[in-house]
């Protein structure tokens, strides 16, 4: 334990809290803030630096991608590399000087008003996804995306320890390096906190960590957030997590840091600190564990300090959450609160306008999310008053519950209040699987909220698993169908399958739900995962196949709604279902995907070219093993070409008629026992959808 230095006053104290990457980038994330209210309004001076938004500006500028390129062309020419890095590199190389000349021109459209023209929109959300992909080329198999940072290692100690030493491994090292040095030689914190709230910040949070303890190991590091949480039993037995930070929180935060912060000032022991697990006289110790706050003491979130003007949005949107817990707690899948201990406790009355009213007036922010577990109807009444009454121009979205209080008047008033959007958990339309779920609602009941929302004019994102235990295909099936079949009043789903959970009642009790041999994944990874044998329902094979086949349905059916920059319930959605009604949304959606080619009835003689607009991912001819990628970059769409389909395109590059290049196309194909007439078919049928998806276009 280090102390602080006895030459300075408590004035002089500072705590830097940090959020590591990655993270939405269009919205800052309430877990620094909230901790930087709390502590602010017990004296303490704060300095809260969001690292996810400034790092992605940093990596993505023209000058940093163009290095990127640079030592990804370079690592080409290594003989070690394997296929997969060179397939992953012709997949964007002959894409980046497109990328790098407009990814400023992308970036501006986030925060200016071509933001709400959809195609606009949607190019650039492209190019900002593909400069991320340019600037982790150099470090794969590692994958970075806006919200995404994948390593492909299984997380232990020892892959941790690998990937922070190993300067190639990660792409964060030297930007973090660049925005580390200036803040602690200006500020001279006493202590950093990081905040690990998803489990790819997991390798950054621990690299930024390291990166601290070997620049500046004065200072003490203290991380926290869900997935410490998550890891607080292989901390527990893992001295040597240790090396990365002093100490770590497990569960709420807020007193934690505070007692930490004050006893570092002191230079006294943390023994009794509640929720820190720290290593003293080489021994992990810990004071009492999973402390819960009182509800007196929880505070709003604290923005002073963070550029909102950094975040890819072209207005601020706060998250905001008005309880710890969820009301409900009895889904048996769901531990979303397991760092509350199923503890539900609501902020006091009136806290929450007071609050929406210090945003706007402070720092104009007129659009909300709240973020609590499910938003409870005492909070919706006290905002849709607000609204009604004082701030006209509040609008919001929140997860909510399928409750029975949600009557089409009271939908409507919630509309009239300021809801545009409302995040629903329909998990199944089976009753039976729902009630085994503990869900206390019914497929009937759902769908007339669907319906009430949409006739009032507040948006609904849907989400929903297959292959809960005993669950059968014709019921994971039935859940598919209600998604395709409703359509036009969802405007965004989540679809995925089921997966287990310590401290849920499945886990607790797996006969009840037919699962046995419950096993760990791997005893030395760091975050418990859990496979287990069924009794009944859908095989773990059968469940693979509905769920791609399902994912393949409902990914067209869905195409631009979920094609947002962060999520599709996040702030950019919130900001379009503001100016746009619903009617008006789904136009726009349908408009940004409708073919933009025309097939005409003469097609076979009629003469196309390859549309000036199309980029492709690689012109050069040795790697035509691999698949290519087509650009358009008007939309920013684009399409993965197999070898027969580039080949194809090619025949196009100087304008043919398509009988004719069908025709060269055929003769160039090895020989083959496949039908003449399925050859001839096919080649047509990668004509007409070149020309609907806008790769080729009519000559004159």
């Amino acid at each position: 334990m280090q102390s602080a230095s006895s030459s300075k006053s408590n004035e002089d104290h500072t705590v830097a809290l940090l959020y590591p990457p990655p993270s939405d980038p269009t919205q800052p994330y309430s877990s620094i803030p909230s901790l930087t209210g709390f502590l602010r309004k017990r004296g303490m001076r704060v300095v809260q630096r969001d690292f996810a938004i400034d790092l992605l500006n940093r990596i993505l500028s023209p000058d940093k991608l163009r290095i990127a390129y640079e030592l990804a062309n370079r690592r080409l020419a290594e003989p070690n590399d394997d296929r997969s890095y060179r397939e992953r590199f012709f997949a964007i190389a002959g894409l980046s000087e497109f990328v790098i000349s407009n990814i400023e021109r992308a970036k501006d459209v986030m925060r200016t008003d071509d933001f709400y023209d959809m195609r606009c929109y949607r190019w650039a959300s492209s190019i900002i996804k593909m400069g991320c992909e340019l600037a982790s080329l150099p470090y794969y198999p590692a994958v970075y995306t806006p919200c995404e940072y994948r390593t492909g290692r299984k997380l232990t100690y020892g892959s941790l320890k690998e990937m922070v030493l190993d300067s190639r491994d990660n792409l964060f090292r030297r930007p973090f390096l660049e925005e580390l040095t200036p803040l602690i030689d200006l500020e001279d914190p006493d202590l950093i906190g990081i905040s690990v709230t998803y489990g790819d910040q997991i390798v950054p949070a621990f690299l930024l960590a390291w990166l601290i303890r070997t620049t500046a190991p004065g200072i003490h590091i203290c991380m926290g957030g869900p997935m410490i949480s998550s890891m607080a039993e292989y901390i527990l037995r893992e001295p040597r997590m240790f090396e990365f930070a002093d100490s770590y929180v497990v569960g709420e935060g807020e007193t934690a840091l505070l007692g930490l912060t004050n006893a570092i000032r002191a230079g006294q022991a943390l023994c009794d600190i509640p929720n820190v697990i720290f290593r003293e006289e080489e021994r992990v110790q810990h004071g009492p564990l999973w402390r819960i706050e009182d509800a007196a003491d929880l505070t709003f979130p604290d923005y002073a300090g963070l550029d909102l003007s950094s975040y890819l949005s072209p207005e601020p949107v706060l998250l905001l959450s008005s309880s710890r817990g969820c009301y409900y707690g009895k889904c048996a899948f769901c531990n979303v609160s397991m760092h509350t201990k199923g503890r539900y406790r609501k902020m006091q009355k009136g806290k929450l306008a007071s609050a929406l009213r210090t945003y706007q007036d402070e720092i104009g922010a007129r659009r909300f999310f709240f973020c609590d577990d499910a938003f409870p109807k005492g909070s919706m009444d006290e905002v849709v008053k607000l609204v009604k009454t004082e701030r006209h121009d509040i609008t919001w979205a929140a997860e909510a519950r399928f409750e029975k209080n949600l009557t089409a008047e009271y939908v409507q008033a919630l509309a009239e209040g300021g809801c545009r959007q409302l995040v629903f958990g329909l998990e199944s339309t089976s009753q039976r699987v729902l009630d085994l779920m503990n869900k206390d609602n019914s497929p009937e009941r759902d769908l007339e909220i669907i319906m009430r929302c949409h006739d009032s004019g507040i948006q609904v994102n849907i989400q929903s698993f297959i292959g809960f235990p005993t669950e059968s295909e014709d019921e994971a099936k039935g859940t598919v169908e209600f998604l395709k079949e409703n359509e036009d009043m969802i405007a965004s789903i989540g679809f995925g399958t089921f997966g287990l959970y310590e401290d849920t009642p499945v886990f607790n009790e797996p006969e009840r739900f037919e699962l046995r041999n419950v096993r760990r994944r791997g005893a030395d990874a760091m975050i418990p995962l859990y496979d287990f044998d069924r009794l009944s329902g859908m095989s773990e094979q059968r469940l693979k196949e509905t769920y791609r086949s399902s994912t393949e349905v409902l990914s067209k059916i869905y195409d631009s709604r979920m094609e947002y920059l962060g999520c599709p319930t996040g702030a950019h959605p919130l900001l379009h279902f503001t100016k746009y009604n619903p009617e008006q949304m789904s136009k726009r959606w349908k408009k940004t995907d409708k073919p933009r080619g025309k097939i005409d009835p003469s097609l076979p003689r009629e003469t196309f070219i390859k549309a000036s607009e199309i980029l492709l991912s690689s012109e050069t001819r040795k790697a035509h093993e691999f698949p290519h990628i087509a650009l358009h970059t008007v939309t920013g769409k684009r399409y993965r070409l197999t070898y027969e389909e580039q080949r194809m395109l090619e025949l196009f590059d100087k304008g043919k008629a398509v009988e004719k290049a069908v025709a060269e196309w055929i003769d160039e194909r090895e020989p083959s026992n496949e039908d003449a007439t399925h050859v001839t078919l096919r080649a047509y049928l990668i004509v007409k959808e070149f020309i609907e998806k806008g790769l080729l276009v009519a000559v004159g």
